[in-house]
């Protein structure tokens, strides 16, 4: 496992000393502590810190179950804080002892590391599962989740959560015992206590099902609100369709969706001060779109960056950017406005929704950049925006104007080069912009190049030969500084060379050489790292290049990890601004290009790598973003998180779109199967039901598709018209997915089936039939234990019973059904029913018990972070 939160392993075999034969195994050196030594000295950590801990604990486990590996004995003695060469750094952790065997044979008082022999479990007490202390003979990744759940709580509380004095109370405790409630043990965030019910929830099913969902969420409630927003102040309401509910925009504070107006881009910004004022002049003219427009690379995203450094202040309704690098068709277009401006979009009304939130919010600023693929889309969706939001603004970064009204294009040049044939000292060519950029990028990656400068002349005649494009010149100065100036040059001038013998001009042109030409110059592993990450589509994390990107042919490069951010410091990778705290890395769409047609073509591959990398890539990259099906998705996404966790769902969509393609390409059913699901669970959650609807009818139709799975498609297709109001097509949908169910013997899709019809005749105002079909489904769910649809169809006979007048027993009904989420902690449907509680006290004209349920639903929506759904409780209230 090559990971920077893996100890590494050198070396292992055996050898021979005075006769014996010696086993050996050679590891990397730490200087630090454990996290068990640290806890000790410090007594707990705060949430920033666990947070850290847990990230990077996390990223290594999540590596470990994508290679089929079971730690066991996660704890506290196996987390090493590694600390950094650099003082200014911070510690860094790594997981240690993978699957190291012990004896049971220490007494108790002495334990903390405790291995068992064959037939015993198998894990440290503490930190065990039910399921390891039950001594089950098979556990699988689920059991590290538990442990995960543990340390985090020992870090934030200063405690164990399950303690005893002999291991028989330890094992009973973990099995059978109460599960402690963090915050009665000490001062825990917000939403924790949720979270740590699910990490050890007894029923594997009901735990997190994945490592990286478990720091997801983790992350979603001990990232605070200043992290969330970073240094970007002013930025204090989000944008979505709150005007339906009467609630003001600023209610959403500051836990929103959004993406930094400045990014990370490794260009320094050179002479463009005429660009400034150039903005500036066309704003002062009462322009509302001000378009800079020029090849791909040339800086004109960066000078709207630079300009809003100083002019963010004029916009007291906040500035917002959404970048539509990867979006070819409308579809897309409206998922990333939905994943970063936070507005949730129907199918029918998105610019109305979308204009009006924008309209509330006054003086705002909206940054479109490079929508190149959907600019006519884009020009459409302008053209309303300018009427429904008569106070927004709006920059946008692109290669052609738009043709809108009141729009004022400014063309962004490439940068001025020396003239040819003119010899000059180093002082006089640096006031040349493209020579200075040159020699800033290179000092940044060599800080003694100036006093190593032999050839002045090929200096000029490298930036004359990148055309001034601030790209190529970037990724050009990061070779800079290992090869002379002279030989650069002349190695640029066969890259830049046409088949016919003339120099290349076009700007676009220059930079995809350029690209290429540098792909070449990298490391086999830097340049076998660059071309597998162009098999995402859109931003992505570390965790995720650790799981598609496979270097196994070259046994000697360093992790997946250190590698991105080595290509992210010589600019062939951007850091893009994150949501949640956790960088996410993207690809200029011109180096994307670049690296995806060496992928696709296969060409150039090092040495060793496999024939099929194409294919097995897209498996890798398949399996990752598809570990959430739709039921998954919908209960992660909706029910345990708020706007910060949908968004960032949403900014995966586009990879998980891509994953269901390829997959289906390659008759690949349960990746596309999964991949779509998921997909589906994004669109309803972006509003778009009619969208959601299309793709499970694709999915539905998948040759292969296990009957259990496709019954499933049928029911979330028959919900998604419920909710378009479709009520015929919806009814057929559902009774056929009902009575397939039923004659399989599949009874909780039955049941769930039976849930969706009662919702349909809710919708239809038929309540005696819907009563009938709860009945049904409430007994379904009571026979086979299924206690949360036991509830479910309680609280639908609640509602029943509340529609014909039958107060009191709603009212019981109603209280039950949210007893029951209250006891399984599932904090969203006990939210959801406290509302129906207090539509009850309102028929009974009891407004102060109305306005007290209201307001213990709106507690567990802050609790949770679930900034919509608690402004939707302010607007019923």
């Amino acid at each position: 496992l090559k990971s920077p939160y893996v100890v590494q392993v050198f070396d292992h075999g055996s050898c021979h000393v005075d006769q014996d034969e010696v086993v050996f195994m050679t590891m990397e050196l730490l200087v630090g502590e454990s996290l068990r030594d640290h806890l000790k000295r410090v007594g707990k950590l705060a949430p920033a810190a666990t947070m850290r801990i847990m990230g990077q604990v996390g990223r290594a486990v999540a590596l470990a179950h994508g290679r089929g590996i079971v730690h066991r004995d996660l704890k506290p003695a196996n987390i090493f804080l590694a600390r950094a060469e650099d003082p200014e750094d911070e510690d860094v952790s790594k997981v240690l002892d993978f699957g190291m065997a012990k004896s049971l044979s220490i007494p108790l008082a002495s334990v903390d590391q405790v291995h068992t022999e064959l037939g015993r479990p198998l894990g440290t007490p503490y930190y065990m599962s039910p399921e390891q202390a039950r001594g089950q003979q098979s556990v699988d990744h689920r059991t590290d989740l538990w442990a995960m759940g543990v340390i985090a709580y020992e870090c934030l509380v200063g405690e164990r959560p399950f303690q005893g004095k002999s291991l028989a109370k330890v094992f009973a405790d973990i099995a059978a015992g109460p599960i402690p409630v963090p915050s009665e043990h000490g001062d825990v965030p917000p939403g924790f206590d949720a979270w740590f019910h699910n990490a050890v929830a007894r029923d594997v099913q009901q735990r997190f099902q994945s490592a990286k969902l478990l720091i997801e969420e983790l992350r979603e409630v001990l990232v605070s609100s200043s992290t969330l927003s970073g240094s970007h102040s002013g930025l204090t309401s989000t944008i979505s369709d709150l005007h339906l509910t009467g609630t003001a925009m600023t209610l959403m504070g500051e836990r929103t969706l959004r993406r930094a107006p400045v990014g990370e881009h490794g260009t320094s910004f050179l002479s463009r001060g005429e660009l400034l004022e150039a903005i500036d002049t066309a704003l002062g003219n009462h322009a509302r779109v001000v378009t800079l427009t020029g090849a791909r690379g040339s800086g004109r995203t960066r000078a709207i960056h630079e300009w809003i450094r100083t002019a963010q202040h004029r916009f007291p309704g906040g500035v917002w950017r959404c970048a539509f690098d990867h979006a070819t068709d409308v579809d897309q277009m409206w998922l990333r406005l939905s994943a970063t401006l936070g507005v949730r979009v129907s199918d029918h009304s998105a610019p109305l929704r979308l204009g009006r939130a924008l309209g509330a919010l006054g003086r705002v600023l909206v940054i479109f950049e490079r929508p190149d693929k959907v600019r006519r889309q884009v020009a459409a969706l302008l053209a309303r925006l300018l009427t429904l939001a008569p106070h927004a603004v709006f920059l946008v970064s692109t290669t052609k104007a738009l043709e809108v009204a009141t729009e004022r294009v400014i063309p962004v040049p490439d940068l001025p080069t020396p003239p040819y044939g003119e010899k000059s000292n180093l002082q006089a060519l640096k006031s040349y912009p493209a020579v200075e950029l040159l020699v800033r990028r290179a000092m940044a990656f060599d800080r003694q190049i100036l006093g190593r400068i032999d050839d002045v002349d090929a200096l000029g005649a490298i930036a004359r030969k990148a055309g001034g494009h601030p790209l190529a010149i970037e990724l050009i100065a990061a070779r800079a500084a290992a090869r002379p100036l002279a030989e650069l040059a002349a190695s640029l001038s066969q890259a830049l060379l046409h088949e016919g013998g003339t120099h290349i001009i076009h700007p676009d042109t220059v930079a995809r050489n350029v690209t290429a030409w540098t792909i070449e110059a990298l490391p086999t592993e830097l340049a076998s790292t660059l071309v597998q990450c162009a098999a995402f589509q859109g931003d992505f994390t570390l965790a995720a290049t650790e799981a598609v990107v496979d270097l196994s042919h070259l046994p000697d490069a360093p992790p997946v990890a250190d590698l991105v951010r080595r290509l992210a410091g010589e600019g062939l990778l951007r850091v893009a601004s994150s949501i949640s705290g956790e960088p996410r890395y993207d690809m200029h769409p011109l180096v994307h290009d670049v690296a995806a047609e060496r992928l696709t073509s296969c060409r150039d591959l090092p040495e060793g790598a496999p024939e099929d990398l194409l294919r097995m890539l897209n498996e890798r990259h398949g399996a990752y973003f598809a570990q959430l099906g739709y039921e998954e998705a919908l209960e992660a996404l909706n029910q345990r998180g708020g706007w910060v966790r949908r968004g960032r769902y949403l900014v995966d969509a586009e990879n998980l779109a891509v994953a269901s393609e390829r997959a289906i390409a390659r008759s690949d059913v349960a990746i596309a199967a999964a991949s779509a699901l998921a997909m589906c669970a994004v669109e309803t959650l972006a509003g778009r039901q009619a969208k959601a609807a299309q793709r499970l009818v694709a999915v539905g139709s998948v040759p292969g598709l296990a009957t259990a799975d496709r019954i499933r498609c049928q029911i979330a297709h028959g919900e998604a018209l419920v909710h378009e109001r479709r009520l015929d097509a919806a009814a057929q949908i559902l009774e056929r997915a009902a009575s397939e169910a039923r004659s399989l013997g599949i009874d909780r899709l039955y049941a769930n089936s039976l849930r969706s019809l009662a919702r349909h005749r809710i919708a239809a105002n038929r309540w005696e039939e819907a009563r009938g079909l709860a009945e049904q489904a409430q007994q379904l769910s009571s026979q086979h234990g299924d206690r949360t649809g036991h509830a479910a169809a309680l609280q639908l006979l609640g509602v029943c019973a509340r529609a014909v007048g039958d107060l009191v027993n709603a009212k019981r009904l109603l209280q039950q059904a949210r007893l029951t989420y209250d006891q399984l902690g599932e904090r969203t449907l006990e939210a959801d029913a406290f509302v129906d509680i207090a539509g009850v006290h309102a028929d009974q004209a009891r407004a102060g018990h109305a306005m007290a349920a209201l307001d213990a639903s709106l507690t567990i929506r802050r609790e949770l972070g679930d900034r919509y759904g608690e402004a939707a409780g302010m607007g019923v209230q």
